[in-house]
C-alpha cells in the first residue's frame, strides 16, 4: 500500500504494510514499512534474507535494472562474497569473528557422545543378563554419527518466565549470540504470534525468519508444534531456542490446548530456563516467583 505526503510541495511516497493481527489483539491494521526521502532514497525496515528467499522479487529487480546474464552472474558472485563477510562476524561492525559453521560441530558431537555412551551402557547391560536368548540389535544399538542426525530434531531449550517484561528476549538474544559466536547454526522460535521478539536474535545469527518461527497457541500463531517439529527434522540447525510468551502459565485455563508456554514445553519434552524480572518487586519477589513457578511446572 502506498500513500503520498506533501512536504514543501514535494510528493514523498509512504509505504505501509497490512497485517492481520497487531499489538496482542485480533484487530488488523497497517504499519509503516518505508518512506522515500527528498533525495530519492527509500528508508525502510530490514527484511532478513528477503532477496535470497524470494526469487520472484529478485526477478522483478533484475527486470527493473535491465540486467543481462553477465550482470546477473556478477551480482550473484558479489552476493556470495557479501554473505561470507556478513556470516563471518557477529552482529554488524563488532569485529567479533564467528567460527566456520560448516566445520564446527562441537555441540552436535557433545550430543552424539552422550547418546553413544547411553547406547554402550545399554549394550553392556544386555550382555550381562543371565538370559541366554539372542538379543536382536536395533537402530538404537547402532553407533550414531553426524550423518544420522540429519533426521533428528536439533536440541531445544525454552526461555520461560513468570510474567511479561522479565527479560526473555534479552536473554534469548544473548544465548543465541553466544552460540553463534562458537560457530553453531542457531534458530530462535517464539511461542505465540509476536515474532517481532525474535528480530534482535536475527541480527546476531544472520538467519532468516522461518515460516514456522511462530508456534501456535490456540488459533494464534503460524504453525502448530507438531508441524514445527517435523520441519525441524529436515533443517540444518544445530540447536533451537524457543522464547516463551508472557508467563509460562498464561492461557493455561483456556479450553483450547495448547494455549500456554508450559503446555508447549510439556508436549514436546522441551527443557526450560525460567526467568523473572526484578525491576518491580525486587530480587526477593523474583525468587519467590521463580520457585513457585518451578514447583508447579514439576507437577
Amino acid at each position: 500500500m502506498v500513500k503520498s505526503k506533501f512536504v514543501d510541495q514535494i510528493v514523498l511516497p509512504i509505504f505501509e504494510s497490512s497485517i492481520k493481527r497487531m499489538n496482542y489483539s485480533d484487530k488488523s491494521g497497517t504499519v509503516l514499512s518505508g518512506v522515500k526521502n527528498d533525495e530519492g532514497n527509500v528508508i525502510g525496515t530490514l527484511i532478513h534474507g528477503v532477496l535470497d528467499e524470494n526469487p520472484s522479487i529478485v526477478e522483478n529487480i533484475f527486470d527493473f535494472l535491465g540486467a543481462d546474464f553477465n550482470d546477473i552472474d556478477k551480482i550473484f558472485m558479489k552476493n556470495e562474497d557479501l554473505k561470507k563477510k556478513i556470516h563471518s562476524e557477529l552482529a554488524i561492525n563488532t569485529g567479533i569473528n564467528i567460527k566456520n559453521i560448516k566445520k564446527c560441530n562441537e555441540f552436535k558431537n557433545i550430543i552424539l557422545n552422550s547418546l553413544n555412551t547411553k547406547n554402550n551402557k545399554n549394550n553392556n547391560i544386555n550382555k550381562n543378563k543371565k538370559d541366554k536368548k539372542i538379543i536382536k540389535t536395533n537402530k538404537n544399538d547402532e553407533k550414531l554419527d553426524l550423518e544420522s542426525l540429519k533426521h533428528i530434531i536439533p536440541p531445544m531449550i525454552m526461555l520461560g518466565s513468570t510474567r511479561s517484561d522479565s527479560g526473555k528476549t534479552f536473554i534469548t538474544t544473548g544465548i543465541a549470540g553466544a552460540l553463534t559466536k562458537r560457530g553453531l547454526n542457531v534458530l530462535v522460535l517464539k511461542v505465540g504470534p509476536d515474532v517481532r521478539d525474535t528480530e534482535p536474535s536475527l541480527y546476531l545469527t544472520k538467519n532468516k525468519m522461518e515460516e514456522y518461527a511462530s508456534i501456535k497457541i490456540g488459533h494464534l500463531g503460524w504453525m502448530n508444534i507438531e508441524r514445527t517439529l517435523k520441519r525441524l527434522k529436515s533443517s540444518n540447525y544445530d540447536c533451537v531456542i524457543v522464547e516463551g510468551v508472557m508467563s509460562v502459565f498464561t492461557g493455561i485455563l483456556n479450553e483450547k490446548i495448547p494455549y500456554s508456554g508450559a503446555e508447549i514445553a510439556a508436549s514436546s519434552d522441551i527443557p526450560m530456563i525460567l526467568v523473572s524480572g526484578v525491576n518491580k518487586g525486587g530480587i526477593e519477589s523474583a525468587t519467590v516467583d521463580i520457585v513457585s513457578h518451578a514447583k508447579i511446572l514439576k507437577k
